[in-house]
């Protein structure tokens, strides 16, 4: 007997997106896999944004209001109210290609035992957004993920991931951080369940709109207390360690961790916050080779100098 198709509740956790909202909804509706239901969990927006939500009549889409409480939380509401299988996840200005769904309905068929399926992902700018969302993706091919052996946060993040919606009720949920709230997650899901990927890229995130991890960026560049994103993870990277069950792990688990505090002193030093990358590069495991070493040195420089550098290097990017 052949297996059932998947379902997907589809959730998107809003605060003040009034200008993308609507974009994201229909790149969900317009699936060519189509969702079972969206639910959009209003996270207590002051813009309208619900509004335009609620304006939209298809049956499928469900609206919750809910005071702010941060995307972890509104990720929960909607989870919680959740009927499908699966609860596929996107944030509220990103978008998905058409064949996204579908995409992730042939990696639960290729990898049966994966409690956790996702896609690639690439960024657009606003611009070229709706270009980028209408040009067909390349054939990918679908495998287990050895979560701490291959994952480097560009694997999947949180618009181009399902949950199986059994699995996500059996845990604590996201958590409350503004910032890291998904890749703790990550980290505390891999510990023991199966995830499955795709290498086919159906999944856009916006960037230059001030998401969360840009807002954390651009208030580290001034003068305000910052998010330490990289607290909540680590945090249970070394519980993790200290639990005799997860053992054989523990090796792989210093290498994501060494890999993941590369990528956040490279976070930090973009935004001119020396001290912090310093900080967080002296917590490695082991040695973290050359790009650890050009890190710790750039940390030595003064942070008007290293935010030019970024945006000098932004600009080449964009360029080429």
């Amino acid at each position: 007997m052949a297996a059932p198709l998947p379902s997907f509740s589809v959730v998107i956790p809003l605060y003040n997106k009034r200008d993308f909202i609507e974009r994201t909804i229909a790149s969900v509706l317009g699936q060519t896999w189509s969702p079972l239901e969206l639910i959009v969990v209003d996270d207590g927006s002051t813009d309208g944004s619900g509004e335009r939500v609620a304006a939209n009549p298809d049956p499928r889409i469900r609206l919750i209001r809910q005071a702010n409480a941060g995307e972890g939380a509104a990720r929960n509401s909607g989870a919680a109210a959740a009927n499908g299988e699966w609860i596929a996840l996107i944030d509220a200005d990103d978008v998905w290609r058409r064949e996204h769904l579908a995409t992730l309905a042939e990696v639960i068929g290729a990898c049966p035992q994966a409690d956790l399926v996702g896609a690639a992902s690439l960024a657009s700018d606003l611009a070229a957004l709706d270009r980028v969302a209408a040009s067909p993706s390349r054939a990918g091919h679908a495998e287990l993920l050895d979560f701490f052996r291959q994952h480097d946060g560009s694997v999947f993040n949180a618009s181009s991931v399902a949950i199986r919606r059994s699995a996500f009720a059996a845990t604590t949920g996201f958590g409350r951080w503004p910032v890291g709230a998904d890749t703790e997650f990550w980290v505390r899901f891999a510990l023991d369940h199966a995830i499955a990927v795709s290498s086919r890229q159906t999944s856009i995130y916006l960037r230059g709109n001030g998401g969360a991890m840009e807002r954390a960026a651009s208030d580290a560049a001034g003068t305000r207390d910052v998010p330490q994103s990289h607290a909540p993870v680590f945090a249970v990277l070394e519980q993790a360690l200290a639990a005799p069950q997860y053992r054989k792990l523990h090796d792989a688990i210093r290498g994501y961790a060494d890999r993941t505090r590369l990528n956040y002193a490279r976070g930090q030093l973009y935004a001119g916050r020396s001290r912090e990358a310093r900080s967080i590069l002296k917590g490695a495991y082991r040695s973290i080779g050359l790009p650890g070493l050009v890190y710790h040195l750039l940390s030595y420089l003064p942070g008007r100098v290293l935010r030019g550098g970024a945006r000098g290097y932004s600009a080449v990017k964009r360029r080429l």
